[in-house]
């Protein structure tokens, strides 16, 4: 049976793991397991603390987190 999800905007506090879960899909070798890894064509930062910041600074914009079982599954 899937856990219920809950959608939220993210606020500042979220962005650290926001940021994990991000790299986690797109970077590293926990990437290489899905379809979306860069691992082979990028090295680095996929985004960074401040990159995120700034959209939730930007007017008329979200990141909108997907949490099941209080832990954040998708953004």
């Amino acid at each position: 049976m899937a856990l219920p999800m809950r959608f939220r905007a993210a606020q500042p506090g979220d962005l650290s793991v926001v940021r994990a879960l991000v790299e986690s899909a797109y970077r590293g070798e926990t990437s290489r397991r899905g379809w979306t890894t860069e691992a082979d064509l990028l090295d680095g930062q996929r985004i960074d603390l401040a990159g995120l910041q700034s959209l939730l600074d930007r007017p008329h914009s979200r990141v909108v987190l997907a949490e099941a079982d209080g832990r954040l599954i998708a953004c």
